[in-house]
């Protein structure tokens, strides 16, 4: 499987060095990740390529809760 961070904090190195054991993994915006982590750029970026993408979030709450903003979207 191919994983893609995009961003994020410390707590994201640790979990793209684990998953970095059995998967391929990507990242944009890190300096310092394991040798098993490939940085790219945002201009060489390809989605399609992506089996996952994940994104930074603002953290949890003390009921563990993640503060997202709500929004209604329409189907077509």
């Amino acid at each position: 499987m191919d994983i893609l961070f995009l961003g994020g904090d410390k707590r994201y190195k640790f979990i793209m060095d684990d998953l970095s054991k059995n998967h391929s993994v990507y990242q944009i915006g890190f300096k310092d990740t394991c040798k098993e982590v490939h940085a790219i750029n945002l201009e060489d970026l390809s989605l399609s390529k992506f089996d996952v993408v994940l994104l930074p979030i603002s953290g949890i709450n003390d009921n563990f809760e993640i503060k997202t903003e709500k929004r209604k979207f329409e189907t077509f």
